[in-house]
């Protein structure tokens, strides 16, 4: 050892000249170590332990002996004693000593401490640990006068002494090495000596608050500014480690308050106004940078149970500070969502809690569900924390994470229930309250498109919420409802119309998944008279029928959203409102890509439009509903294939007609023959000037089921072709008189 051996006089300041691993051995790792080791030296009893060194077994001598003197009340020897041990430490001195040398030097007074008079000798160890000068070379050093002040506050409130003074030294002291902590953020070294610092001022607090059996002998001083300090200038990963501690002991403070029927904050055992400045040490340095810190979206999920924490002392202490976390959590845009589900999972579940809020918030219902609903969109449903919340609220099933969507399903059914038209408008204008900005909680993530889990969920279950409740968002005579602004901002952005900037691929990938859960929901109003409506199934139709085929290709395994969209019509029994969707997409679909131009030109991507044709008849099993297809989209189906020059596609034009015209005539009663002879016909008089010839010989690829509607409009064909030839005014026309009975022949064999 490097402190002069035991043997020589007391006033050895017990310098060490060289620090070897032995020595380092024997500095104490917490406050509580040193204390009790200080009370084992000072107990009386001999030691005679062979690994005890001469030091500490002097330390026990001087213990016995200081006993005596306390014992006999000697004041007089102990005043001489204590002269002569203060007298020998100077600044100079106390700057020599080592981490070891103050280990060493803390324990005398502590043992002076522990058998005579505690404030005078805590004041003077203070007074000593002053005259250290704080700098990169002592931070050791300052570490070992931080578990001094924290072992001696431990006897302080074993003996129910305040412990402000010491309080307070070390709180100042924290609080500037967490200045220090921001300042050196780019010096990891420096850095790394400082936090164990830290850690050692956080361990100790939590040893204080873990002995104390109130909060009256001023404790709440350790919650200081430095707190605030430090939360604010922590990196992700070193926050868990300070809110833990903070947790348990806001936690300790709570229970205790709770048991045995002792209330610390009982006012007639004068407790209550310190439990109140407890409080409010934490609100003013606590609360507001873990507020802060939630804001992030990378910000750890243990400060919702921080925040939970304050919320409930506050309940307990100061309600007006309950109802502001309360409100912030509801209300502001800027909170991580997993953190707002974790802090409403751990509130929810306590008595009274949410009823109180009624008396400062009158809409907090409202408020609640809305926030439930933000959290919804914007968390993946895999999440725990969601999970949490919804086990919480609903006593669901730990492996029920879909719970958002049967919540919406269940109002569409409580409307559709509804016989009063009075309480069917109320409950719509209930819903609207609680989705009136839903969109504007995506539109920051649409900015970036990042992350895509999160957008991805918030596709899905607004999807959903427009799929099953359409009806309860969107009024035509009310311009703020808000399915319209949900659809301007997710399905069919301006951005979209930009076609001198590229869509995003991940915005797209998202769309592929979800528009069929738009769709369907505008499927459930009135598109056939509402022109808000119609213009944007026909964006959507004209956008995204091409944009999904040419990136996946025709053949590709994955379902396009608009086929999806219509899988109410696919159906044995189909409704009879799906099915008057279905044509109306069919006809959103022929008047974008299949119509022939007045110059004969084939319109852009009319390939799409048979894809998507074939793709929802094989899907069909009512033939009925095929049928009704049949006199939507025969003429436009026989003019690609009569202008179109690819086999494929002539081939895939003859196997729409065929599957068409045969379910027609199995179905006479759905398909009239007059209306599919009209098509034809408008499909002849289409190319009568130009390839009427060629026209005819088209209608030979209809299948000979479809003799009837031939054999129907023959007369009719006959009128046109003698038309034809006097409008060339060269007489009968052989060729086209040949095709004409060719024809004739096709479907009369």
């Amino acid at each position: 050892m490097s402190i002069r051996p035991s043997h020589e006089p007391l006033n050895s300041t017990f310098q060490l000249k060289t620090v070897s691993i032995d020595s380092l051995q024997t500095v104490s790792k917490t406050a509580v170590d040193l204390l009790e080791k200080c009370k084992k030296y000072s107990s009386g009893q001999k030691a005679t332990k062979q690994n005890e060194t001469s030091y500490q077994l002097y330390l026990g001598l001087l213990g016995n002996h200081l006993r005596r003197l306390v014992e006999t009340h000697s004041m007089q020897e102990w005043k001489q004693m204590k002269g002569r041990i203060y007298s020998k430490f100077h600044q100079r001195r106390i700057q020599e000593l080592t981490e070891t040398g103050l280990n060493n030097f803390t324990s005398l007074f502590l043992c002076l401490a522990l058998t005579a008079d505690l404030e005078d000798v805590s004041t003077k160890l203070c007074g000593f640990y002053d005259m250290i000068e704080v700098n990169r070379q002592n931070v050791g050093k300052l570490t070992m006068t931080w578990k001094g002040m924290f072992a001696l506050m431990l006897l302080y409130l074993e003996r129910n002494m305040d412990v402000k003074f010491i309080a307070t030294k070390i709180t100042t002291a924290f609080s500037n090495i967490c200045l220090e902590f921001e300042v050196f953020e780019s010096d990891p070294g420096f850095r790394h000596s400082l936090w164990k610092l830290i850690n050692v001022y956080l361990d100790g607090t939590q040893e204080i608050f873990d002995s104390s059996k109130d909060v009256c002998l001023s404790q709440y001083l350790l919650i200081g500014e430095g707190y605030s300090k430090l939360l604010k200038t922590c990196r992700n990963n070193e926050v868990p480690t300070v809110i833990s501690g903070l947790q348990d002991i806001i936690s300790k403070v709570r229970q205790t308050s709770l048991s045995d029927k002792r209330d610390v904050f009982n006012v007639t055992s004068g407790n209550f106004q310190q439990a109140e400045v407890f409080h409010n040490a934490v609100f003013c340095n606590i609360y507001p940078p873990v507020r802060d810190n939630c804001q992030s979206q990378t910000a750890q999920v243990q400060l919702a149970d921080i925040l939970a924490e304050i919320s409930l002392l506050a309940l307990d202490c100061k309600p007006e500070d309950y109802f502001t976390v309360m409100k912030l959590m509801l209300n502001c845009e800027n909170i991580n969502k997993n953190i707002v589900c974790r802090y409403l999972s751990h509130i929810v579940t306590v008595d009274n809690a949410l009823d109180l809020l009624s008396s400062h918030m009158t809409n907090y219902q409202t408020a609640l569900i809305q926030t439930w609903i933000r959290c919804a969109v914007l968390v993946p449903a895999s999440s725990q924390q969601l999970q949490a919340l919804n086990r919480a609220s609903y006593v669901v099933p730990d492996e029920h994470d879909k719970i958002i969507f049967h919540v919406f399903k269940a109002i569409q059914n409580l409307y559709d229930k509804l016989e009063n038209w009075k309480e069917k408008i109320e409950l719509r204008d209930q819903v609207t309250d609680y989705v009136k900005d839903i969109h504007r909680h995506v539109t920051p993530f649409l900015q970036t498109f990042r992350p895509i889990e999160t957008l991805s969920t918030a596709y899905s279950v607004i999807g959903y919420l427009i799929k099953c409740c359409a009806n309860l968002l969107y009024v035509k005579s009310k311009p703020n409802c808000p399915l319209p602004d949900i659809i301007n901002t997710m399905i069919v952005p301006h951005t979209l119309f930009k076609k001198d900037k590229p869509t995003s691929p991940v915005f797209l990938g998202i769309i592929r998944d979800h528009l069929h859960l738009f769709v369907s929901g505008l499927a459930n109003l009135d598109f056939k008279r509402d022109p808000f409506i119609q213009r944007r199934l026909k964006d959507i139709v004209s956008i995204y029928l091409v944009k999904f085929w040419n990136s996946a290709g025709s053949t590709s395994s994955l379902v396009h959203p608009l086929v999806m969209s219509l899988k109410g019509s696919y159906g044995r029994q189909p409704v009879e409102s799906s099915v008057s969707f279905r044509q109306y997409i069919f006809e959103l679909v022929k008047e974008t890509f299949m119509v022939i131009s007045p110059t004969y030109n084939l319109p852009d991507n009319y390939q799409m439009s048979l894809y998507f044709t074939r793709d929802v008849i094989n899907r069909t099993v009512n033939k009925e509903v095929i049928a009704s297809d049949l006199c939507i989209l025969v003429c436009p189906v026989l003019s690609i294939h009569l202008q179109c020059d690819s086999i494929s596609t002539q081939h895939l034009c003859q196997t729409i007609l065929q599957q068409m015209v045969e379910a027609g005539t199995s179905h006479p009663h759905v398909g009239s023959r007059e209306i599919v002879g009209e098509q034809i016909m408008n499909f002849l008089s289409k190319f009568k000037k130009v390839k009427l010839n060629q026209a005819i010989k088209t209608l030979e690829k209809l299948p000979k089921s479809g003799n009837c509607y031939i054999q129907k409009i023959l007369p009719r064909i006959e009128h046109v072709i003698v038309e034809y030839e006097s409008f060339r005014g060269t007489g009968q026309d052989t060729k086209l008189r040949q095709t004409y009975h060719s024809l004739i022949g096709t479907f009369n064999s």
